[in-house]
């Protein structure tokens, strides 16, 4: 899905622009990972589409936004898309009452 700079897709993918720092973590076995950035909100059309196209795949990840101090995992099964949010500080090893400086670095 590639874009004009400046052209904003919220409609299609959930966020302001394409995806950033794309990077394939493993394809082997039956298993595709990827990774990727995308700026102010996770892209929930998208991954609905891809779940719903691919009903006989089963999707796992997570995602997590820095400033906001927000956690989630998701998961597609059989076409159906579902999340929930989780505990950002649990999933980077940091203590609550940490400075937000520090959640940011332990997150990066």
């Amino acid at each position: 899905m590639l874009m004009n700079l400046g052209q904003r897709d919220e409609p299609h993918w959930g966020a302001s622009s394409n995806a950033l720092y794309t990077e394939i973590l493993d394809d082997k076995d039956g298993m595709f990972s990827v990774q990727f950035d995308t700026p102010w909100d996770f892209p929930y059309p998208i991954i609905e589409k891809m779940v719903s196209s691919f009903p006989n795949l089963v999707f796992e990840g997570s995602a997590f936004d820095n400033v906001d101090h927000f956690y989630m995992t998701f998961e597609g099964r059989n076409g159906e898309f579902s999340w929930q949010e989780g505990d950002y500080a649990e999933a980077f090893g940091v203590d609550e009452d940490d400075e937000p400086a520090a959640l940011e670095n332990a997150a990066a």
